[in-house]
């Protein structure tokens, strides 16, 4: 498949369709509408379960073209579970092949020193999982600085974003290793 033409979900960044701004399409698409005002007073925005039948329903509209969908249309706790699935199906993590180097810089101490350490590792990741990774982070900046409204702490989202940007690829990826917690 060419680019562009690969489904959004489980496929690599660079197999996707990728926005002016070097981002999936998808995820600049759904991400903006998560900006939204309307969408940031949704209480409970990644608490909330929607049903299974409109997450496959919606899943597949995004599936066959992202581009064509009315946002206005869409449950925003079902564009919020699909912007998790989406990461959660990558290939390979956003911050992909630097999975040890993030862990050893996080066990630093010195907070300065590790803040400098993190933006010279993002600046190495190659440019579409880059810029994916900086626009996510502003849709959680986005989301958070409504948290009176929505419920969404930046722990709340820390905690349900961390385990899905960042995963230690040897390990057989998120699903595997998810799986695999979900056994024991």
């Amino acid at each position: 498949m060419s680019r562009g033409e690969a489904p959004v979900f489980g496929s690599h960044i660079s197999e996707l369709q990728l926005s002016q701004n070097g981002i999936p399409l998808f995820v600049e698409l759904l991400g903006n509408y998560l900006k939204s005002p309307k969408v940031l007073q949704y209480q409970g925005l990644f608490a909330a379960q929607p049903n299974d039948g409109d997450l496959r329903k919606t899943k597949r509209l995004f599936d066959r073209n992202p581009t064509h969908i009315d946002f206005n249309t869409l449950n925003p706790a079902i564009c919020a579970t699909l912007f998790l699935e989406f990461l959660r199906e990558l290939p390979e993590p956003i911050i992909s092949t630097q999975y040890q180097l993030f862990l050893n810089i996080c066990k630093s101490s010195n907070e300065s020193s590790q803040l400098n350490e993190l933006k010279h590792l993002v600046k190495q990741l190659p440019n579409p999982n880059k810029s994916t990774l900086v626009f996510i982070l502003q849709v959680l900046a986005a989301i958070e600085a409504n948290s009176s409204v929505n419920l969404c702490s930046k722990q709340m989202l820390a905690r349900t974003f961390a385990e899905y940007l960042i995963w230690d690829p040897v390990s057989g990826g998120f699903g595997q290793r998810h799986d695999a917690q979900e056994r024991t």
